[in-house]
């Protein structure tokens, strides 16, 4: 079992060694063949799987992403082709940072920060036009 999860950890990028690397990847295809959700909390990530961004489709349909209680301090830019997000959940993630990746997705409705160490929000977060909740609890 060792085996199978360190030969597809080249295609997740850095690694915790408790990563739950076979539910990531369990998740990424479920969301790419059935739903348009990535949930993928508690899952010891260090960063966002740039598996998710190997297959357009996916990128171009994603509705929720939850990387929700890991270990990301950051997003990747390779995140604002994500046009079609509309929930993003990064609570419990040690982000400092808001991410300016997410500027791009003018869709989205929910952005969870709760419990990052995020000390400012841009005032252009107000902009988008969906956006209904944003979670700031519990940060800086």
């Amino acid at each position: 079992m060792t085996s199978i999860v360190m030969a597809n950890s080249s295609n997740l990028g850095s690694r915790h060694p408790l990563e739950k690397t076979e539910r990531v990847l369990s998740e990424i295809s479920e969301a790419k063949n059935v739903s348009s959700a990535i949930i993928v909390s508690y899952c010891w990530l260090l960063s966002v799987p740039s598996k998710i961004f190997q297959d357009e489709v996916l990128v171009g349909k994603l509705k929720r992403l939850d990387l929700s209680h890991n270990h990301i301090t950051s997003l990747p830019a390779m995140m604002s082709q994500m046009l079609n997000l509309r929930e993003i959940w990064l609570s419990y993630n040690p982000i400092s940072v808001y991410p300016l990746c997410l500027l791009a997705c003018k869709k989205l409705e929910v952005i969870d920060i709760s419990n990052t160490l995020i000390a400012e929000v841009p005032t252009y977060v107000i902009d988008y036009s969906h956006l209904h909740t944003l979670d700031w609890r519990d940060t800086p």
